[in-house]
């Protein structure tokens, strides 16, 4: 009988006490509940939500609203426990649930049909807080991702680096960054393009950290509480390795979620000059005309150089001092790659250019103006440049006369002369067969001869013996697969397969969970204390197993190990 049908079967069959003790309110059909300690989760990071249901399965929505919190559904398990002496089967929905503001916040009552009426959960108040970011904190966490500021108190538009890296435990754990994010809207941030990888000790402890170095920018004062920021990382599993064991070597995905930083943007003081374009910073400028003689009404290209160390994003072009309406001037234009723009340390470059045009016999070209603040000293700072000694002329048009206007007739016009009808030639026409051609004569099909059908049976012989030799492997073998399982079918034959310390930690979890489901099937009538002991060491491995936090693979703890077999061995004793 296939395996899905009997579970099926085991299924209704264990169902059936439960659903006739639901009226004796002796135990909890649908319950609920937040694994975090204190119902504590901080800001940014992500906490475990659960649903346990007894007596079968139920219908749990993807989503669940809540006012400032994000509940999504992650993984859902399903085993048999023992409520009330009776062996039933319990399915458990795990939620992920993570706050974006401190504060508190409830988790309302969800509610389920159950025959013809409806069970529900309790509401749960969860607080959300701020994390403490100190080493001795993060040393005792597998992983974790940490923001840190150059300066939590700037101008607007000032330009701010800062640094997003994340932690994992362990020598060369971090296999690559999969992606970061960190958003707010009164921000502008550059993207990430730089991975740093080293190793440090944190509390004793080897971490690997990859940091991702980005500057950004306020657009607005105020305080404001940046993060938590967000990166994705792949982690190299059970210690990963260098070389080719390391590219062969298997990776998990880790989510890791920074702290956050309360910031405070000071607006630009007030009575800033008319020739201030928005540059935060300490900046040079130069200016280049694109030639000094000229004539009356002939064009002038100012090319302009700024460079320093501060927000060229936000400045505009440098202001032309000269209120002269004899002086025409157009929309200037603005070049800045990436490559060569400033990162709040080192210095950049942006360029700028305008065209004027002298409409009278200028002697030179008036000074332009560049008004920055100086975020430093607090203060606007002008720059000007220097006049520029020019020679205009006033004798007309640039343009040459021609001596002889352009003939631009017509088909008709008589000067224009018609050229000569090109005369066929045939004598590049090769490979033309001038002689009569040869025709094959029909080949009639006939009958196939006997080698021919000697060949066919012998091949068709070979192909239908390999077939069926084939098939008969397949069927030996998924005999023998019915008859004798893998998997273990008593307790006593999981335990041998339970790995000692120094294995995987979820492969160790996975075998401790699979020989307490076997250890509650062969046991219904285990005295009460037992049974707690048994719900506590199976809620520990569920969370492990599929909850939603980002757990480490890394070999399991000695002592960690030897607690758990210790148990498993007084239970066979039982």
């Amino acid at each position: 009988m296939p395996r899905r049908i009997v579970i099926f079967l085991l299924t209704l069959f264990f169902a059936l006490p439960l659903t006739a003790q639901d009226n004796s309110g002796a135990q909890t059909i649908f319950s609920s509940e937040l694994l975090n300690a204190d119902n504590k989760i901080p800001i940014g990071e992500y906490g475990t939500l659960v649903f346990r249901f007894a007596g079968g399965d139920v219908d749990m929505p993807a989503q669940i609203p809540a006012e400032g919190l994000e509940i999504s559904h992650s993984q859902k398990h399903s085993n048999f426990s023992d409520v009330n002496g009776v062996s039933t089967f319990v399915t458990t929905h795990f939620y992920r649930v993570r706050g974006t503001e401190l504060g508190q916040y409830r988790i309302p009552s969800v509610s389920v049909p159950f025959k013809g009426s409806e069970v529900s959960t309790q509401p749960i108040v969860v607080a959300i807080h701020e994390r403490d970011d100190s080493d001795a904190a993060n040393a005792s966490r597998s992983e974790f991702g940490k923001l840190e500021l150059d300066k939590t108190e700037f101008y607007v538009n000032e330009i701010v680096p800062f640094t997003m890296t994340g932690y994992v435990r362990g020598r060369n754990s971090i296999n690559d960054v999969v992606r970061a994010q960190l958003e707010h809207e009164s921000f502008i941030f550059k993207g990430f393009r730089n991975v740093r990888t080293n190793a440090s000790e944190i509390g004793n402890t080897l971490f690997s950290h990859a940091s991702l170095p980005s500057t950004f920018f306020a657009l607005k004062p105020g305080e404001h509480r940046l993060g938590p920021g967000m990166m994705a990382v792949r982690v190299l599993e059970s210690g990963g390795g260098r070389g080719l064991s390391a590219f062969f070597a298997r990776t998990s995905l880790k989510e890791l979620a920074t702290n956050t930083v309360t910031t405070t943007v000071k607006p630009l003081p007030e009575g800033a000059p008319a020739s201030f374009t928005g540059g935060v910073g300490v900046f040079l400028i130069n200016a280049k005309p694109s030639t000094t003689e000229l004539n009356v009404g002939d064009p002038i290209s100012m090319d302009f150089e700024v460079t320093g160390v501060g927000n060229l994003r936000t400045m505009s072009a440098p202001v032309f001092s000269s209120t002269d309406e004899n002086w025409k001037t157009f929309d200037p234009a603005k070049t800045l790659t990436d490559e060569e723009d400033s990162d709040g340390i080192e210095p950049g470059t942006v360029r700028f250019s305008q065209v004027i045009i002298p409409e009278f016999d200028a002697t030179e070209i008036p000074s332009f103006e560049l008004t920055y603040f100086n975020p430093i000293n607090a203060e606007y700072v002008t720059l000007k440049t220097d006049p520029i000694p020019i020679t205009v002329s006033d004798d007309g048009s640039t343009y040459e006369v021609l001596e002889e206007p352009l003939n631009v007739s017509s088909n008709n016009s008589e000067s224009s002369q018609a050229a000569d009808r090109p005369a066929p030639a045939f004598e590049d026409m090769l490979h033309i067969r001038l002689t009569s051609p040869r025709w094959m004569a029909e080949i009639s099909p006939g009958k196939p001869g006997t080698l021919y059908l000697v060949v066919q049976v012998a091949f068709s012989i070979a192909f239908c013996t390999i077939v069926g030799f084939g098939l008969f492997r397949w069927i030996k073998r998924h005999q023998l697969r019915i008859n004798h399982p893998g998997a273990p079918t008593t307790f006593k034959q999981s335990l041998k397969r339970i790995p000692k310390a120094g294995a995987p930690r979820k492969e160790f979890y996975h075998a401790v969970s699979t020989s307490l489901s076997l250890w509650q099937k062969e046991n219904t009538d285990a005295p009460p204390p037992v049974q707690d002991l048994i719900d506590k060491i199976t809620r520990r491995c569920e969370t492990f197993l599929y909850s939603g936090e980002s757990t480490s693979d890394a070999p399991i703890d000695p002592d960690e190990a030897g607690e758990l077999h210790s148990i498993l061995r007084r239970l066979q004793t039982q």
